[in-house]
């Protein structure tokens, strides 16, 4: 499901050019998004239920990422709007996200509209060993758009994206347990979206 969603966001931001070179009507209805995230943090909390024992701790996310993504919008008004999305963040520090969201759009002003996003996201990890499962997730994102022309637009958000892993061990004494870890990461973001018909 991933490589689908992923080839098709990316086909899609390919041919923004060419649409916005060839037509001046806009039916507000499909914007693609790409954009990129300066590090993060990342909350983490283990449990091993066995064993009573839990521990939580924050750790940087250093690297820069960036995303790909698409807005559909399915109930646009003068001053709000409606939609479902889906957006890709490409690998840092060994792990990718694949977002899908419901979102509603309030307008401010004449150039800029706030942005509220929830839905749940698909984690995965880079050499992952074969006794670790991934847990998904529920994000949410705050943000603002502002209007660069009736085209395009600037966007910042803030987001978080919540999921986990759960690794099984053995134990010569208490037989097999496991070990699991949630995950929160949250960062800032931005980048341009495009309006095409």
């Amino acid at each position: 499901m991933k490589k689908i969603v992923l080839f098709t966001l990316t086909s899609l931001l390919f041919a923004v050019p060419s649409f916005c070179g060839t037509t001046t009507a806009v039916n507000d209805k499909l914007d693609l998004r790409a954009g990129m995230n300066f590090g993060g943090n990342m909350h983490y909390s283990t449990t091993v239920s066995q064993y009573s024992y839990s521990s939580s701790g924050d750790s940087d996310v250093k690297d820069t990422g960036f995303f790909i993504g698409a807005d559909y919008s399915i109930n646009k008004q003068a001053n709000t709007d409606f939609g479902i999305g889906a957006q890709y963040l490409f690998e840092r520090d060994s792990f990718s996200v694949l977002p899908i969201d419901v979102y509603g759009k309030l307008k401010i002003g004449h150039d800029f509209t706030a942005v509220g996003r929830l839905g749940y996201n698909f984690l995965s990890i880079k050499d992952k060993s074969s006794d670790t499962k991934i847990n998904n997730g529920v994000c949410y994102s705050l943000g603002l758009e502002g209007n660069i022309s009736p085209e395009m637009k600037l966007f910042a958000d803030y987001s978080v994206y919540n999921g986990g892993v759960t690794s099984t061990y053995s134990d010569s004494n208490i037989g097999s347990y496991d070990v699991k870890t949630d995950i929160s990461y949250s960062t800032f973001g931005f980048g341009l979206s495009f309006n095409i018909q």
